[in-house]
């Protein structure tokens, strides 16, 4: 006598619910697998922003001054260059204070004067990659690009006010913790450290997308006001079509102008960035914080602590021009960012 055996199988219907389920887990898992991602990432990101910040204090502690923001070669070498030995990327250094002869990368360009322009490709450091100044969640952080040097997620605050540094008044406008020419100290950020931003975030703009209203730079609007009526009413992310638009911000880490290393406090986080005037990489213009973290971004305390700065920071009047006057009683017009932007400004600062 055979015993019968039963053999089970799935059913077409069971099948189909198995792969539902599977989907629906699926859905409900990748959402917290990216934000995992995106905080790895952002610690990294805050790491970096701390390490630079300290290596900025390491730099005060041997030569009694921070860097100024632009300086050297057509005053265009930027602050970040002189941190350099301090981040540990001393051989990045070590080839720039060489001159360049060794450090050309096609052996036919010499710099025995000086490091090159911060815009020469063919010069070995602007083209080195080193992780530490570029933000892990910008897509545009390892981006190769030969027809710039690589980019910086890092960039050195200037404050509410913003002129041409061809002025011979340039310095009364710059508020922040750096200036062109003329070398900050500690003891000048009378508002305190604490409540004196030194670095910030700003996301680096992809080449051919100058009119990305987070990383580009539209021409010309003096107020954020301004800035703003220039955006698409139909796509608010970018900047309408008509009008010129720039895809340069943060894609020569070298360099020491506005446009390439440094930001503005007169717009919160991710608001849009306009040039004033004229079409000079140096002329004024509003450079807001950005990036790719959701709700804000970062910056860096004079004290060397990291803070993340929301979206919703209250900025102030937007109507007012970024190069007006500073204001007679020194407090900033531009609300709280504003006045975490300038050094010594003299105002109470609420909690963040």
């Amino acid at each position: 006598m055979f015993l019968s055996r039963n053999r089970y199988a799935f059913t077409l219907v069971e099948l189909l619910v198995v792969i539902a389920i599977i989907g629906v887990l699926v859905a409900l898992l990748l959402p917290a697998v990216q934000q995992a991602r995106e905080a790895a990432r952002r610690a990294q990101c805050t790491n970096h922003l701390k390490q630079w910040a300290l290596a900025a204090h390491m730099h005060h502690d041997t030569y009694s001054e921070l860097p100024a923001l632009g300086s050297g070669l057509q005053n265009r070498v930027s602050w970040i260059v002189y941190l350099l030995p301090f981040m540990e990327q001393k051989n990045i250094s070590e080839m720039i204070k060489a001159g360049g002869t060794a450090a050309s990368v096609n052996g036919t360009t010499n710099y025995s004067s000086g490091p090159a322009v911060p815009w020469d490709t063919n010069y070995k450091p602007w083209v080195t990659r080193f992780e530490v100044r570029t933000c892990p969640s910008d897509p545009e952080g390892s981006r190769e690009d030969v027809a710039q040097p690589g980019g910086l997620s890092y960039r050195a605050n200037i404050g509410d006010r913003i002129v041409d540094y061809a002025r011979a008044d340039y310095i009364q406008y710059y508020r922040g913790a750096f200036r062109f020419r003329d070398p900050l100290k500690f003891r000048d950020f009378t508002d305190g450290l604490s409540n004196s931003i030194l670095l910030g975030e700003r996301a680096i703009c992809a080449p051919g997308d100058g009119r990305n209203a987070k990383t580009g730079t539209y021409l010309r609007a003096d107020k954020p006001a301004g800035c703003i009526a220039n955006l698409d009413p139909n796509n608010p992310k970018q900047f309408q079509a008509t009008g010129t638009a720039w895809d340069f911000s943060g894609r020569r880490w070298g360099d020491g102008t506005f446009l390439y290393s440094s930001i503005t406090t007169t717009a919160p986080p991710n608001s849009p960035s306009c040039l004033g005037w004229g079409s000079g990489e140096h002329n004024f213009a509003g450079y807001p914080l950005s990036s790719y973290h959701p709700g804000g971004a970062m910056v860096a305390f004079g004290d060397g602590s990291v803070t993340f700065i929301s979206n919703t920071i209250d900025a102030g009047d937007p109507t007012l021009s970024m190069a007006s006057a500073p204001p007679a009683g020194g407090g900033s017009s531009f609300g709280v960012i504003g006045s975490l932007g300038s050094i010594s400004g003299g105002e109470t600062i609420p909690a963040l």
